[in-house]
């Protein structure tokens, strides 16, 4: 039985600053170096997706000007799901 309605184990969205999505896109750009040749054509294509939408969210808040007048911690969330 579950307890609650928003347990740890559901599949909720994770809030990555910029810092953080950064070493994520290195870490999966080693990944996608370092697979063998036999890895399924599907996960490679998901990490592909996975490394495009990060580098475009990064060239993004990049390119925000900091000195905006109204502040706002707005973060893109992103959900892991298997393809």
């Amino acid at each position: 039985m579950r307890f609650g309605n928003r347990m740890l184990s559901e599949n909720r969205p994770i809030r990555r600053n910029l810092d953080e999505k950064k070493k994520q896109l290195k870490e999966l750009r080693d990944v996608l170096e370092h697979m063998k040749p036999h890895t399924s054509l599907a996960l490679k294509n998901s990490i592909r997706r996975r490394i495009s939408e990060l580098s475009t969210d990064i060239l993004s808040s990049s390119q925000k000007r900091p000195d905006d007048s109204v502040k706002t911690s707005q973060h893109k969330i992103y959900a892991l799901y298997a393809d």
